[in-house]
């Protein structure tokens, strides 16, 4: 899915995560009553991975739509006034304001889905996802609609957003704790080709620029901003050699979270931290983190499965590299395999 460049290079990682995303997700519905709108059909011809991955359980009512998760909660409300939100595991909540609002009619809802005409050639159509991200995408009809598409953060903590090299954004308390993220910006034309974009960020508001006007590019042009909290849908307790085993499953948002670089420092702060607060007996036994450490150096490849990290291993007198290609992050020894 499009949503998969979060913190991986905008370039060559997008051709990596279509590939994951096509391993990862369960296509969407063609019975969809969004895939019968116009902007469903752009979103199905520029960027048919942002279908997939939807949440299976979205709640409708005539205020929005709501999607419940094991770590929270993802909010969309009919109302082009009122903010989108996101509750993460732990009380962590981000909000973000949809462009153009004073000049947007309600939402169309759409069983699972729902469209915002912003009356000047632009649409945004939210996605709520199954591990409580929101995809935020936007359709933009032609030549004459917006280049530049304001979002207003907010949350009772955020403090200030920072943008890494790769354009990837990441939500900050005043403590400089990680709230959230914003995958980095994207955008196809009507026949899969990328359009410029960036974001531009002043304090808690973000501009997604879309150069889309250029001769050779072709309407509809679609694009977003990606947005989640929890890098794990799901952890839990079990055993393994008649000790504690303490699992942790990567959302589709972690997967895509976790790369060289940007990414591990996010796994090995925010992340683990994430892992003690649903998991506290995670820190028992000082293999368990070595065990982790070695998941988030090498993970990053695997797209199933869950960390599965055992106490009943020995702590490491040698660093967890040594002999990795070996043991894979299950060693039997201090110091060896």
């Amino acid at each position: 899915m499009r949503n998969r460049r979060f913190l991986i290079n905008s370039g060559s990682a997008v051709a990596a995560s279509v590939l994951l995303a096509s391993l990862l997700a369960a296509p969407a519905s063609a019975e969809t009553p969004l895939l019968r709108t116009d902007a469903g059909k752009a979103l199905e011809a520029a960027a048919p991975e942002v279908l997939e991955n939807l949440h299976p359980g979205v709640e409708t009512s005539r205020e929005g739509l709501t999607a419940a998760t094991e770590n929270g909660r993802s909010t969309l409300p009919a109302s082009p006034d009122a903010p989108v939100t996101l509750d993460g595991h732990g009380g962590r909540s981000v909000s973000v304001r949809l462009p153009f609002a004073e000049q947007t009619a309600s939402a169309r809802i759409l069983g699972g889905g729902a469209v915002f005409d912003h009356g000047n050639g632009a649409q945004t159509v939210p996605l709520l996802k199954d591990d409580g991200s929101v995809q935020v995408t936007t359709v933009l009809a032609d030549a004459s609609a917006p280049t530049e598409h304001e979002y207003e953060f907010s949350d009772p903590g955020l403090d200030r957003i920072s943008q890494d090299e790769d354009g990837v954004l990441t939500l900050l308390d005043s403590d400089g704790g990680y709230l959230g993220g914003v995958g980095a910006a994207w955008a196809k034309d009507a026949e899969g080709r990328d359009v410029p974009t960036r974001y531009e960020v002043d304090g808690t508001t973000v501009t997604q620029v879309v150069e889309h006007t250029a001769e050779g590019i072709v309407h509809p042009v679609v694009a977003d901003p990606w947005l989640g909290i929890d890098l794990f849908s799901e952890t839990w307790y079990d055993e393994y050699d008649g000790q504690l085993k303490v699992s942790a499953q990567k959302s589709t948002w972690g997967q895509f979270h976790h790369a060289p670089g940007a990414g591990w420092g996010i796994f090995l702060g925010p992340g683990w931290n994430e892992l003690v607060e649903k998991r506290p007996r995670v820190t028992e036994k000082p293999t368990l983190r070595q065990q982790y450490n070695c998941h988030v150096a090498g993970g990053y490849f695997q797209i199933a499965g869950s960390w599965d990290l055992e106490k009943a291993r020995p702590n490491r007198t040698a660093h967890w590299s040594y002999g990795v290609a070996v043991h894979r992050c299950n060693w039997n020894t201090p110091d060896r395999y």
